[in-house]
């Protein structure tokens, strides 16, 4: 039996512009997703590929049965889905399998899914690692994003990206780890984004507003260590984002009455903030209902 391991991410800068080449910010977690793989002399006329795919509590909450020769679906638990992966298994290298085995992969959260950690990037990353397949290839056939949370998926720690004038992935890792970061926490705001749709009912950004990005995004590394000007500079993303998208900012819409600073991180509207602020306030946060809150510690890789 083989095991891989692919980590989740957080986007910090660029949320949107990152796909018309914006330079982000992306954090790998320490939590992510693992896939078990082993094969065994198949049992029937046609060989099958089996996938079962565990929740963060080990709950089979989807499982699959697929002809290995055409990734036709033989059976499935949860038809949302198939479609996906019979497109992701056609791209496996041919040479991979063998014949008269049946395959049998296991895939097993350490998040919940609707956390938007990266579910769909792992499990590209996981196929990928196993099997030889391109991952970027495997991405851009399926889920259409920057390809940043890929990257962050066997990323060693925090990373610069940005996609190059050509659409091709630009990556490079960077030290990025405020001496303030006991005093940064993740708050989940309870209402999963599709980040595809949400991308999708935006227009295209000028080029001032990528230029404003990429100079925050350089700024934020400079003052990483100065708490005071890395807020400041929290704040004026967000309100160029705000002026973008043609929303308030998260804390203005959530917060307004809280000391802390708030940087929405991904689809606005819903998946994780960064909070930069007092420890009572965290406790303020979780009486009003915001339960899942972690530290730096506890996630960023």
């Amino acid at each position: 039996m083989e095991t891989y391991f692919a980590h989740g991410k957080l986007l910090l800068s660029a949320e949107y512009a990152i796909l018309y080449g914006a330079q982000g910010i992306a954090l790998p977690l320490i939590k992510g997703q693992r896939l078990r793989f082993y094969k065994k002399k198949k049992k029937s006329t046609n060989a099958h590929v089996k996938w079962t795919a565990f929740d963060e509590n080990n709950y089979p909450w989807f499982e699959a049965s697929f002809d290995k020769i055409s990734f036709k679906l033989i059976k499935a638990s949860y038809i949302g889905g198939v479609n996906t992966l019979s497109t992701l298994l056609g791209m496996i290298p041919k040479s991979f399998f063998e014949e008269d085995v049946d395959y049998h992969f296991e895939t097993y959260l350490e998040f919940d899914k609707s956390w938007g950690w990266g579910t769909s990037s792992t499990l590209v990353s996981l196929i990928a690692q196993c099997t030889g397949a391109d991952p970027y290839k495997l991405y851009e056939s399926t889920f259409k994003g920057s390809g940043f949370d890929l990257a962050c998926a066997t990323a060693k720690g925090p990373i610069l990206y940005n996609l190059n004038k050509n659409g091709a992935p630009e990556v490079s890792s960077i030290d990025f780890s405020p001496d303030f970061r006991d005093r940064i926490s993740f708050v989940y705001l309870g209402k999963k984004q599709n980040s595809l749709k949400s991308i999708q009912k935006r227009p295209t950004p000028s080029k001032e507003l990528i230029k404003s990005i990429n100079q925050l995004t350089r700024d934020l590394l400079q003052y990483q260590n100065d708490e005071k000007q890395f807020r400041r500079l929290l704040e004026a993303h967000e309100n160029a984002l705000s002026a973008y998208l043609g929303m308030p900012p998260i804390k203005q819409q959530l917060f307004p009455n809280l000391k802390s600073t708030f940087k929405s991180l991904g689809a606005w509207g819903g998946d994780f903030v960064m909070m930069i602020g007092e420890p009572s306030e965290k406790d303020q946060l979780k009486e009003n209902g915001y339960s899942v809150i972690f530290d730096w510690k506890d996630i960023v890789l």
